[in-house]
């Protein structure tokens, strides 16, 4: 527990740079941040070509809005280590991977290069657009300005994101305005500029936050590149010995629920499930327990074997079943203990009028 907390604090720390590089290492991504120089090499690579694209014409002249975009048939983005199928891009200058459009949209679930009251309707240069392929998802806001804004003159901001299909995601800033966190705050989601990306579960019809990076707002300028670059989750392992060799090597306390053949450390998408097959109890976190381990062992017995020694082994093993459930029920009870308390629950959050609701709008088909 100890060291986890203190992985954590270092999380917010800087590990590493490379001459203008800024990185960050977190539990579920890597961040780095490739300021602008000369070269423009790692600006040059991350830029995507959208003279291709295609436009969301309906989102571009709209003043708050948000259109689905249908990854199947091409590839199924790994976010967190959970597989989504679709995304919605919304006019505030952010994804929303959530499974449908709420109340909290902008709050949890998103990936975001510049979550901003922007107002596509402004200006008639204004483009939301979009180039999917069968590795990537590119989506820029172009020519963008703020909505609400006193002044005629304000500026306008391009930028994009890319999802790839390995689950790194990359901002990428174009064009920003003057002074990025000098934004009033009526320019802003619950007055706070968020740059980064979150996820969260529901749980009981709550919905809660298990995690968010955010990007240091001071660094962005023209011609920034934000990488996260994806690290294996517990959620992505396909089997018992990878989901425990996964415990021993990274910061998660990942266990494997024999009963629905799931690895989980409790804390993504699917923790509603995972409570409900019971697997905060009935769960392997030792390598030598997995089912699969135990029938090697057995499938490599001599032939010649005594009855006493095959019962000896039965007698062990049955002894070490009581043992992990004695253990696995105190375990389960400090969890108990714990709860959902060490999350940030959503919907006790107080909507204030200030808030903007994104509304889904008809989806618009490749042209």
């Amino acid at each position: 527990m100890v060291l986890r907390i203190l992985l954590i604090l270092t999380s917010f720390l800087v590990l590493g740079s490379n001459g203008a590089n800024f990185s960050i290492d977190h539990d579920y991504y890597e961040l780095t941040i490739y300021e602008p120089d000369k070269t423009n090499l790692d600006y040059n690579k991350y830029l995507t070509d959208m003279s291709d694209s295609t436009v969301h014409h309906r989102l571009s002249n709209q003043s708050v809005g948000a259109e689905n975009i249908d990854l199947k048939g091409h590839f199924r983005f790994p976010f967190y280590g959970h597989e989504v199928d679709k995304v919605y891009v919304t006019t505030g200058g952010f994804l929303s991977l959530s499974s449908r459009i709420h109340s909290f949209i902008y709050k949890i679930q998103y990936i975001a290069p510049l979550r901003l009251k922007l107002d596509p309707s402004l200006s008639e240069e204004s483009e939301i657009s979009y180039k999917l392929t069968e590795n990537n998802l590119t989506v820029e806001w172009k020519h963008m300005k703020i909505q609400n804004a006193s002044s005629k003159k304000q500026g306008e901001t391009t930028f994009q994101t890319t999802l790839y299909k390995n689950g790194d995601i990359t901002f990428v800033y174009i064009k920003t305005h003057n002074n990025i966190s000098a934004y009033l705050d009526e320019h802003l989601y619950d007055d706070k500029l968020e740059i980064g990306i979150s996820d969260g579960f529901v749980q009981n019809g709550s919905l809660y936050m298990y995690h968010a990076i955010s990007v240091p707002k001071s660094r962005i300028k023209d011609q920034t590149v934000v990488l996260l670059r994806a690290k294996p989750t517990c959620i992505r392992q396909q089997n018992c010995g990878d989901c425990l060799e996964l415990l021993k090597t990274s910061n998660f306390e990942c266990s494997w629920c024999p009963k629905i053949q799931r690895c989980s450390d409790g804390a993504d998408r699917l923790r509603e499930h995972w409570d409900a097959h019971r697997c905060p109890k009935l769960n392997v976190t030792k390598l030598n327990h997995c089912p699969n381990y135990v029938e090697i062992i057995a499938g490599n017995a001599p032939a010649t074997m005594s009855n006493s020694i095959s019962s000896t082994i039965a007698l062990s093993i049955l002894m070490l079943l009581v043992v992990i459930f004695i253990l696995s029920f105190y375990a389960l009870k400090r969890k108990q203990r714990r709860s959902i308390k060490g999350f940030k629950t959503l919907n006790e959050v107080e909507v204030t009028p200030n808030d903007v609701r994104m509304l889904e709008t008809n989806y618009i088909e490749n042209q």
